[in-house]
Protein backbone atom coordinates (compact mmCIF):
# COMPACT_ATOMS: atom_id res chain seq x y z
CA UNK A 1 0.00 0.00 0.00
CA UNK A 2 3.09 2.69 0.75
CA UNK A 3 4.93 1.73 -2.67
CA UNK A 4 1.07 2.49 -4.18
CA UNK A 5 1.17 5.92 -2.65
CA UNK A 6 4.80 6.60 -3.73
CA UNK A 7 4.12 6.45 -7.37
CA UNK A 8 1.20 9.14 -7.39
CA UNK A 9 -0.23 7.96 -10.90
CA UNK A 10 -4.07 7.07 -11.61
CA UNK A 11 -3.94 4.06 -11.43
CA UNK A 12 -2.60 3.64 -7.88
CA UNK A 13 -4.77 6.73 -6.87
CA UNK A 14 -7.96 4.48 -8.37
CA UNK A 15 -6.12 1.54 -6.81
CA UNK A 16 -6.16 3.27 -3.22
CA UNK A 17 -9.93 4.60 -3.77
CA UNK A 18 -10.65 1.48 -3.62
CA UNK A 19 -9.09 0.54 -1.00
CA UNK A 20 -10.96 2.68 1.40
CA UNK A 21 -14.33 0.41 1.19
CA UNK A 22 -12.26 -1.83 2.42
CA UNK A 23 -14.14 -4.54 4.91
CA UNK A 24 -10.81 -4.16 7.01
CA UNK A 25 -10.33 -0.91 8.72
CA UNK A 26 -6.89 -1.10 8.46
CA UNK A 27 -6.72 -1.18 4.93
CA UNK A 28 -8.56 1.25 4.09
CA UNK A 29 -7.00 3.27 7.11
CA UNK A 30 -3.77 2.82 5.20
CA UNK A 31 -5.15 3.62 1.88
CA UNK A 32 -6.14 7.00 3.22
CA UNK A 33 -3.20 7.81 4.93
CA UNK A 34 -1.10 7.08 1.35
CA UNK A 35 -3.80 9.07 -0.24
CA UNK A 36 -3.02 12.23 1.89
CA UNK A 37 1.02 11.37 1.42
CA UNK A 38 1.37 11.01 -2.37
CA UNK A 39 4.13 13.67 -3.11
CA UNK A 40 3.67 14.35 -7.00
CA UNK A 41 -0.71 14.57 -7.83
CA UNK A 42 -1.79 17.10 -10.82
CA UNK A 43 -4.31 19.43 -9.92
CA UNK A 44 -7.17 17.21 -11.34
CA UNK A 45 -6.04 13.94 -9.62
CA UNK A 46 -5.85 15.90 -6.32
CA UNK A 47 -9.54 17.43 -6.97
CA UNK A 48 -10.30 13.60 -7.25
CA UNK A 49 -8.86 12.52 -3.83
CA UNK A 50 -10.32 15.54 -2.42
CA UNK A 51 -13.58 14.76 -3.62
CA UNK A 52 -13.26 11.13 -2.64
CA UNK A 53 -12.39 12.02 1.29
CA UNK A 54 -14.83 14.86 1.06
CA UNK A 55 -18.27 12.14 -0.02
CA UNK A 56 -16.80 9.37 2.85
CA UNK A 57 -17.38 12.30 5.53
CA UNK A 58 -13.53 12.54 6.15
CA UNK A 59 -13.26 16.19 6.35
CA UNK A 60 -10.71 16.38 8.18
CA UNK A 61 -8.58 14.57 5.23
CA UNK A 62 -10.52 16.48 2.50
CA UNK A 63 -9.26 19.62 4.25
CA UNK A 64 -5.34 18.84 3.87
CA UNK A 65 -5.64 17.51 0.16
CA UNK A 66 -7.95 21.04 -0.49
CA UNK A 67 -5.56 23.27 1.29
CA UNK A 68 -2.40 21.27 -0.53
CA UNK A 69 -4.62 21.98 -3.60
CA UNK A 70 -4.76 25.78 -2.82
CA UNK A 71 -0.93 26.14 -1.69
CA UNK A 72 0.35 24.38 -5.42
CA UNK A 73 -1.46 25.27 -8.27
CA UNK A 74 -3.08 29.15 -6.94
CA UNK A 75 -0.31 30.74 -8.68
CA UNK A 76 -0.66 29.53 -11.80
CA UNK A 77 -2.92 31.97 -14.08
CA UNK A 78 -5.49 29.33 -16.04
CA UNK A 79 -6.22 27.26 -12.81
CA UNK A 80 -8.09 30.63 -10.91
CA UNK A 81 -11.41 29.55 -11.35
CA UNK A 82 -10.74 26.11 -10.69
CA UNK A 83 -8.97 27.06 -7.35
CA UNK A 84 -11.78 29.65 -6.76
CA UNK A 85 -13.81 26.07 -6.71
CA UNK A 86 -11.56 24.60 -4.43
CA UNK A 87 -12.35 27.19 -2.00
CA UNK A 88 -15.48 26.13 -1.65
CA UNK A 89 -15.14 22.93 -1.55
CA UNK A 90 -12.30 23.70 1.72
CA UNK A 91 -15.11 26.39 3.35
CA UNK A 92 -17.69 23.18 3.32
CA UNK A 93 -15.04 21.15 4.84
CA UNK A 94 -14.34 23.12 7.49
CA UNK A 95 -17.81 24.01 8.02
CA UNK A 96 -19.04 20.59 8.67
CA UNK A 97 -15.53 19.84 10.40
CA UNK A 98 -17.46 23.02 13.04
CA UNK A 99 -13.89 24.96 12.53
CA UNK A 100 -15.85 28.16 12.33
CA UNK A 101 -13.20 30.85 12.84
CA UNK A 102 -11.44 29.19 9.59
CA UNK A 103 -14.23 28.96 7.79
CA UNK A 104 -15.16 32.34 8.16
CA UNK A 105 -12.37 33.89 6.91
CA UNK A 106 -12.90 31.82 4.02
CA UNK A 107 -16.43 32.67 3.63
CA UNK A 108 -15.38 36.69 3.90
CA UNK A 109 -13.16 36.06 1.08
CA UNK A 110 -15.39 34.16 -0.96
CA UNK A 111 -18.55 36.24 -0.45
CA UNK A 112 -16.74 39.67 -1.96
CA UNK A 113 -16.34 37.47 -5.21
CA UNK A 114 -20.32 36.04 -5.22
CA UNK A 115 -22.01 38.41 -3.30
CA UNK A 116 -25.48 37.48 -4.12
CA UNK A 117 -24.65 33.78 -2.92
CA UNK A 118 -27.13 33.07 -0.65
CA UNK A 119 -25.61 30.10 0.40
CA UNK A 120 -22.36 31.47 1.75
CA UNK A 121 -24.17 34.18 3.33
CA UNK A 122 -26.22 32.02 5.71
CA UNK A 123 -23.13 29.88 6.14
CA UNK A 124 -21.25 32.59 7.19
CA UNK A 125 -23.59 34.08 9.35
CA UNK A 126 -23.80 31.01 10.87
CA UNK A 127 -19.83 31.01 11.87
CA UNK A 128 -20.60 34.34 13.62
CA UNK A 129 -23.56 33.24 15.69
CA UNK A 130 -21.73 29.96 16.66
CA UNK A 131 -18.76 32.18 18.10
CA UNK A 132 -21.36 34.30 19.58
CA UNK A 133 -20.04 37.43 17.26
CA UNK A 134 -23.64 38.65 17.13
CA UNK A 135 -22.88 42.21 16.62
CA UNK A 136 -20.56 41.17 13.45
CA UNK A 137 -23.36 39.26 12.08
CA UNK A 138 -25.78 42.35 12.53
CA UNK A 139 -23.26 44.11 10.55
CA UNK A 140 -23.40 41.93 7.55
CA UNK A 141 -26.57 42.07 7.02
CA UNK A 142 -27.17 45.80 7.00
CA UNK A 143 -24.52 45.61 4.46
CA UNK A 144 -26.54 43.24 2.53
CA UNK A 145 -29.62 45.19 3.02
CA UNK A 146 -27.97 48.15 1.75
CA UNK A 147 -26.58 46.72 -1.23
CA UNK A 148 -29.71 44.74 -2.36
CA UNK A 149 -32.64 46.24 -0.87
CA UNK A 150 -35.38 44.83 -2.68
CA UNK A 151 -34.05 41.56 -2.00
CA UNK A 152 -33.64 41.36 1.65
CA UNK A 153 -35.57 38.85 3.05
CA UNK A 154 -32.76 36.74 4.40
CA UNK A 155 -31.91 39.21 6.47
CA UNK A 156 -34.56 40.66 8.13
CA UNK A 157 -35.21 36.82 9.31
CA UNK A 158 -31.51 36.88 10.09
CA UNK A 159 -32.04 39.64 12.05
CA UNK A 160 -35.18 38.37 13.53
CA UNK A 161 -33.72 35.19 14.92
CA UNK A 162 -30.69 36.89 16.52
CA UNK A 163 -33.28 39.65 18.64
CA UNK A 164 -34.75 36.18 19.58
CA UNK A 165 -31.56 34.76 21.20
CA UNK A 166 -30.67 38.47 22.82
CA UNK A 167 -34.08 38.04 23.94
CA UNK A 168 -33.40 34.38 25.50
CA UNK A 169 -30.65 36.38 27.36
CA UNK A 170 -32.50 38.79 28.67
CA UNK A 171 -30.82 41.48 27.06
CA UNK A 172 -34.16 43.39 26.92
CA UNK A 173 -32.17 47.19 26.88
CA UNK A 174 -30.49 46.11 23.85
CA UNK A 175 -33.51 44.79 21.73
CA UNK A 176 -35.40 47.37 22.81
CA UNK A 177 -32.57 49.36 21.21
CA UNK A 178 -31.79 46.96 17.93
CA UNK A 179 -34.92 47.37 16.98
CA UNK A 180 -35.54 51.08 17.33
CA UNK A 181 -32.50 51.51 15.35
CA UNK A 182 -33.94 48.64 12.51
CA UNK A 183 -37.22 51.00 12.71
CA UNK A 184 -35.27 54.03 11.83
CA UNK A 185 -33.71 52.39 8.99
CA UNK A 186 -36.98 50.97 8.01
CA UNK A 187 -39.86 52.16 9.13
CA UNK A 188 -41.57 49.06 7.96
CA UNK A 189 -39.82 46.49 9.87
CA UNK A 190 -38.28 44.00 6.67
CA UNK A 191 -42.03 44.05 5.69
CA UNK A 192 -45.65 42.61 6.67
CA UNK A 193 -43.82 38.88 8.19
CA UNK A 194 -41.45 40.43 10.00
CA UNK A 195 -42.89 44.25 11.67
CA UNK A 196 -45.75 42.16 13.92
CA UNK A 197 -42.95 39.86 15.19
CA UNK A 198 -40.64 42.75 15.54
CA UNK A 199 -43.23 44.81 17.31
CA UNK A 200 -44.11 42.10 19.83
CA UNK A 201 -40.75 41.45 20.80
CA UNK A 202 -40.16 45.53 21.46
CA UNK A 203 -43.28 45.55 23.41
CA UNK A 204 -42.22 42.46 25.19
CA UNK A 205 -38.91 44.47 25.86
CA UNK A 206 -40.56 47.48 27.00
CA UNK A 207 -42.75 45.12 29.13
CA UNK A 208 -39.62 43.84 31.10
CA UNK A 209 -38.13 47.38 31.88
CA UNK A 210 -40.88 48.70 32.85
CA UNK A 211 -40.73 45.41 35.49
CA UNK A 212 -37.38 45.66 36.20
CA UNK A 213 -37.69 49.25 36.98
CA UNK A 214 -40.47 48.64 39.28
CA UNK A 215 -38.41 45.64 41.25
CA UNK A 216 -36.14 48.22 41.69
CA UNK A 217 -37.46 51.08 43.08
CA UNK A 218 -40.03 48.50 45.58
CA UNK A 219 -35.93 47.20 46.55
CA UNK A 220 -34.89 50.10 47.13
CA UNK A 221 -38.05 51.49 48.98
CA UNK A 222 -37.60 48.82 51.11
CA UNK A 223 -34.13 49.58 51.79
CA UNK A 224 -34.96 53.13 52.85
CA UNK A 225 -37.71 52.31 55.36
CA UNK A 226 -35.53 49.46 57.34
CA UNK A 227 -32.94 52.11 57.64
CA UNK A 228 -35.67 55.05 59.05
CA UNK A 229 -36.69 51.72 61.52
CA UNK A 230 -33.00 50.97 62.76
CA UNK A 231 -32.85 54.64 63.70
Amino acid sequence: MTALGQIGNRQSIESLIKALKDVDKRVAEQAAESLVNIKKMGYEVMDTVATTFYTNRDYKRAEAVLERQITEFSQQPELQEKILQTKIKLVKALFALKDWQKALVLYEELIKRYPSDDTIKVELVQCLKEMKQYDRALEWYASWIKEMPQNNRLCWQGRLDIVNVMIEQGKYENVKNLIDSFKAEDTNLGGNNFKPQFQRLSELCLAELSNTKTISQNLESERSSSGENKR
